[in-house]
């Protein structure tokens, strides 16, 4: 019998088909991969930024703990850490429209930030946009840094993070860092409290998301499955 020299227009068909498949269910999965493994490098190269500036900033002004967190957060920026910064501009929250909202859901839309309200945000040569508020206290300030600048979808924990210059531990870190994985998450009991879980619900509408660059880092700097990742942008789970 005469070997056979080629596929017929069905089975070729078919296979198209199945390849067709194969890549609707696959595709979603392996972009959503890579947004993830992409946010946190940008997520690493923040703190690595940002850290820099405070090591800069120290061999001027001294440790953290002497820092005067007092003053208010746009001389606190200008003092010790926009001097060591690549700064492009400033802007003005209110006047561009620019807002970075919550993971949090009020009347099924994202609540806005209160990390994000000083009403100046400062943007760096790369790209990325700083906003530094004070942390509800005089030991601390709370930095929350957009890794892709005014682009979509402005969402804390998604490409919104948070970071603190803490006087009582002399160190920057992800706010909430010192918490338990399971504090971070909202795992513990369900409670509303810390306010900056990084957990998607419609409680303390304006801190919501806070925690979670704590969350990537004490994961190894990963997205972890139980991540509050959804679709990565603005996603309403929760009605009122």
């Amino acid at each position: 019998m005469a070997a056979r020299q080629a596929f017929t227009l069905a089975e070729v068909l078919i296979t198209l088909g199945v390849i067709g498949i194969v890549a609707v269910l696959t595709l979603p999965r392996l972009i959503q991969n890579y947004k993830k493994k992409a946010t946190v490098v940008q997520l690493k190269e923040a703190y690595s930024i940002l850290s820099q500036a405070v090591n800069t900033s120290q061999n001027e002004h001294g440790e953290l703990l002497t820092w005067d967190y007092t003053i208010s957060d746009t001389d606190f920026a200008k003092k010790y850490i926009l001097p060591y910064l690549k700064l492009i501009d400033t802007k003005k929250t209110y006047a561009t429209g620019w807002n970075m909202y919550t993971l949090s859901t009020q009347n099924n839309m994202h609540s806005n930030t209160a990390y994000w309200h000083s009403g100046m945000i400062y943007i760096l040569s790369n790209g990325y946009a700083l906003c530094i508020v004070n942390g509800n206290d005089d030991t601390r300030k709370l930095i929350t840094v957009d890794v892709n600048g005014k682009k979509g979808p402005n969402v804390l924990g998604i490409d919104g993070f948070t970071f603190e210059f803490n006087k009582k531990n002399n160190s920057l870190l992800p706010f909430g860092y010192g918490n338990t994985r399971n504090v971070l998450l909202g795992k513990n009991g369900g409670v509303t409290y810390p306010v900056g879980m990084c957990t998607r619900d419609n409680n303390w509408q304006y801190y919501r998301g806070g925690f979670c660059a704590a969350v990537i880092m004490k994961d190894g700097w990963q997205i972890s499955d139980d991540y509050p990742w959804e679709n990565g942008g603005l996603t309403p789970i929760h009605k009122n």
